[in-house]
Formats: C-alpha cells, sequence, structure tokens
C-alpha cells in the first residue's frame, strides 16, 4: 500500500511540473503522465505498483471518466442544428482516413478488413481539445474556420461512439468464449429499461436539479456513472454504457451557467485526477521492442493520416473555406491525443489490438501531439498572400 502511495506522489509530480512545461508551448498537459507511461515501459521499476490490482482499478476509472466526458460532450441539438457542410466535411474526411488507415492495418499488421476499418474509423478523430486554445490564442475562435474545426471534431466523437458500438457488435457476433447470454440480455434489458426511465422523466430531473448546489448535483452525477459502469461491467458493454451515462447527464442539465459548472468538474476528475494515472497506465503497457522494429510502419502511418486529411480537407473544403483555410483544417485534423488515446486503450483491452499495432498506434500519437500543432500555429502567422487565393 505504501509503495502505490508514493507511486502516485511521483506521477502527480512529473505530472504536475513537465506538465506546465508543455502547457507553455501548447502541448497538453497531459502528454505529461503519457511520456512517464512510455519511459517506465523502457525501464520500470515501478512494474509490481503498476501491475497491482489497486493501480488498474484507479487507471480504468480515468478511461470510463474520459468515456464519460466523450458521451457529455456529445450535444445532439447541436448536431441537429450541423449544416451539410460539417456533416458532410467529417465524414469524407473520416472515411478517407479510416481507408487509407484501414488498408495499412490490413497489409502490414494482418488484420480482417472489419477489424482494420473500425479501428482506423476509430483512430480517426481530431484532437479539439489541444486545437481549442491554440484557434483562442490565434483570434480563429469565432471565425468560420475555428468553427467549422470545433464543429467537427464535436460530430466526430458521434462517429466515433458508432465505432465502439460497431465493434461490440462484432465481438458478441463472433465470441468463442463461454459467455452467459442470458445474464447478459438480462443486463442489457435493465439498461435499457433505466435509461428510458430516466429519459422519460428527464424534464423533471431538470426541475429538480436546478434547485440543487453543484455538489449535490455531481453526487448525482457519480451515482448514474458508477450505475451505469455497472451495468456495462456485467453486460459485457462498459464502454458503451460510460458513454451512454454522459450523454444521459448532459440531457439533465438545464441551465447554460450549470452545464459549465458540471463539465469543468467532471474534467478536474476526468484530467486531473484520474486520467494522469490512466495515461501513465497506457504509456507503460506499450512493448518498446515493437517501436524499435516498426519505425518504417510508424512512419508510413504517419504520413498516411496526414496526407488523407490534406488532401481530403484540401478538395472537400476548399470552395467553403479557401485554399488556406482547406489547407490549414487538414492540419488540424491531424492532432490526435486523448480521445483517440482512449479509444485505442478500450480496444486493446477488449483483446482487438494487438499489443504491436497497440504500441505502435500510441508511439505515433507522440508525433500528432508535438507537430501538427506547431505546424498549425506556424502557417496561422504566415501572410494570406503565400497561399493561392479563392
Amino acid at each position: 500500500m505504501t509503495d502505490i502511495i508514493i507511486f502516485l506522489a511521483v506521477v502527480y509530480l512529473f505530472s504536475f511540473f513537465l506538465g506546465r512545461v508543455f502547457e507553455k508551448i501548447k502541448i497538453p498537459p497531459m502528454f505529461a503522465p503519457l511520456l512517464f507511461g512510455i519511459l517506465l515501459a523502457i525501464k520500470n521499476p515501478f512494474y509490481g505498483v503498476i501491475s497491482s490490482e489497486n493501480f488498474i482499478f484507479l487507471a480504468n476509472l480515468g478511461m470510463y471518466f474520459l468515456l464519460f466526458l466523450i458521451g457529455f460532450e456529445i450535444d445532439f441539438k447541436n448536431i441537429k442544428k450541423t449544416g451539410s457542410f460539417i456533416i458532410k466535411s467529417t465524414i469524407l474526411i473520416v472515411l478517407l482516413e479510416a481507408l487509407v488507415d484501414g488498408i495499412l492495418f490490413h497489409f502490414i499488421f494482418g488484420y480482417g478488413w472489419i477489424i482494420a476499418l473500425v479501428i482506423a474509423l476509430i483512430f480517426a478523430t481530431v484532437g479539439e481539445e489541444i486545437l481549442l486554445p491554440i484557434l483562442d490564442k490565434c483570434g480563429l475562435l469565432k471565425t468560420k474556420l475555428g468553427q467549422s474545426i470545433l464543429k467537427i471534431g464535436v460530430f466526430d466523437n458521434l462517429l466515433e461512439f458508432l465505432g465502439v458500438i460497431l465493434i461490440s457488435v462484432y465481438l458478441g457476433a463472433t465470441s468463442k468464449i463461454n459467455i452467459d447470454f442470458g445474464i447478459i440480455l438480462f443486463y442489457v434489458l435493465g439498461f435499457v429499461l433505466i435509461f428510458l426511465l430516466l429519459w422519460k422523466i428527464k424534464k423533471r430531473i431538470r426541475d429538480f436539479l436546478e434547485d440543487l448546489d453543484l455538489q449535490a448535483i455531481f453526487i448525482f452525477v457519480f451515482a448514474i456513472f458508477f450505475l451505469f459502469l455497472f451495468i456495462g461491467k456485467n453486460a459485457e458493454a462498459t464502454a458503451i454504457t460510460a458513454i451512454i451515462g454522459g450523454i444521459l447527464i448532459r440531457s439533465f442539465i438545464k441551465l447554460k451557467e450549470r452545464f459549465e459548472e458540471v463539465e469543468h468538474e467532471i474534467k478536474t476528475f476526468a484530467y486531473s485526477l484520474f486520467g494522469p494515472l490512466f495515461f501513465v497506465w497506457v504509456g507503460s503497457s506499450i512493448n518498446m521492442k515493437y517501436i524499435l522494429e516498426y519505425p518504417i510502419p510508424i512512419l508510413v502511418i504517419v504520413a498516411a493520416v496526414t496526407l488523407s486529411n490534406i488532401l481530403a480537407s484540401f478538395f472537400v473544403t476548399r470552395k467553403e473555406l479557401g485554399t488556406r483555410n482547406a489547407f490549414l483544417l487538414g492540419i488540424s485534423f491531424c492532432v490526435k491525443f486523448s480521445t483517440s488515446i482512449v479509444l485505442i486503450r478500450v480496444l486493446y483491452d477488449l483483446g482487438i489490438l494487438e499489443n504491436k499495432l497497440y504500441s505502435v498506434l500510441v508511439g505515433s500519437s507522440i508525433f500528432f501531439v508535438l507537430i501538427p500543432p506547431l505546424v498549425f500555429s506556424l502557417l496561422v502567422s504566415l501572410p494570406q498572400k503565400i497561399f493561392q487565393k479563392k
């Protein structure tokens, strides 16, 4: 017990100090614990702690909170209001990257077409949480380019959710493990009934929560979160129930100010308390042997993601945004971090990803966190005349 307490202190101190350095150069602070985990993959004096049930439980809570946050940030009202330009751009850009990556995963790593394409679909997500402060600093937050990037980032969360559902359905249909489908069906039906009941009375819940203080509201959030995790665990669908729990909680928040308060608290738990433990766990789980043995596939994946995003964005959005902004949009789509890392870990835990591809994808995230944001910031500062005008 003493060992894990000391280790937690080391993780948070490392994350705090290095995270502040990263924050100043516009790199997400959560990259610090991921880097710490990767260092532990090279030489790990804390192997006993990281492999302990206590630490794995805490790291899993971090993953589930991040999944919960994905659901919480899916705004169906805004998605309904989303114009055809955003929907068309998101689908075409994501599908092109998924197709290119899927081909690579199939031929280089030997995955079947269905699994390769679904893995690629989940990996093809934009890290809008990294781009938000960059857009704000560059004065692009309220521009058409800035809003297009953020709206595409929100809409692709829905595609990721669909990808998780596809994986779960595929696993259920092809499972060779002896599973008690009667118990699973019982919990699935129970989950559906509870969800429908809560959805039916959501207006009453909204009114009830409106009069409560933030502390009481968050106790309610915890209750829904852990109830859905319990059901998901028994129904072999924890990732799905965690995301749906976030979607449901969002629908219960009536006032914009209260929503921002609840969102802030959820992000505090997701990114400050449990998030660092999750990212250390992710980084320490990779096998450095595969990173060293597969430098060419990593470079090919990086090149494929970069080129597919830039080309798709350029041809799909050039008429709407202009040449310069279409190119910038493509660069922004190369930024990948928290959401893709979380879902990659989900696939790894489900046994979909082997450690080889898992290590390669986590390793490639170093590029996607560091280079695209830097390139984006530099290109924004370039004069308009360098680009061909519309």
